[in-house]
């Protein structure tokens, strides 16, 4: 077969210039899929932070409330305390079934772990101290308090951050 010379010289051209559209086309399709996978991390990152700082902001307001139902000699308090503090509870029970779900990588498991522990030990003494205090030992639920329950409240933050 015989090309005339228009031909040959617009064949290298036509060639390298499909070439560089293959090329292309594959680049595309590989930067969007991580584009994709990417924006998929992020969004569940997004969901990890969004759901820790739910978490410790939840739990630094049940800690206050503890102290004042603690500290307080007002049956009202009481009352109107111990089903916020309850509520809370659950719903900090909720964040960590979904954060503990969502752990992947070791680091973060063993941290969560480490949380679960705090969280753990600082609800024994915060039910120590209620029961100290429902008894009618209203010292024995301070001294509770101060030695147990607020360190507790303390290492357990200080394990969430």
């Amino acid at each position: 077969m015989r090309m005339n010379i228009a031909t040959r010289l617009w064949l290298p051209t036509l060639i390298i210039t499909g070439l560089l559209v293959a090329v292309g086309a594959t680049v595309a399709t590989r930067t969007s899929s991580q584009i994709s996978a990417a924006a998929e991390k992020l969004s569940a990152s997004e969901a990890k932070l969004i759901d820790a700082s739910a978490w410790r902001g939840l739990t630094q307001s049940n800690a206050v409330r503890v102290v004042a139902v603690l500290i307080s000699n007002d049956p009202a308090l009481d009352a109107a305390m111990k089903t916020d503090i309850a509520e809370t509870t659950a719903r900090i029970s909720d964040i960590q079934k979904r954060v503990d779900a969502a752990a992947t990588d070791p680091e973060e498991r063993a941290a969560l772990d480490r949380i679960a522990e705090t969280r753990k030990a600082y609800i024994a003494a915060r039910d120590a101290a209620k029961q100290a205090k429902t008894g009618g030992d209203a010292e024995a639920a301070k001294a509770l308090l101060t030695g147990k329950v607020q360190p507790a409240i303390a290492t357990y933050l200080a394990a969430q951050q």
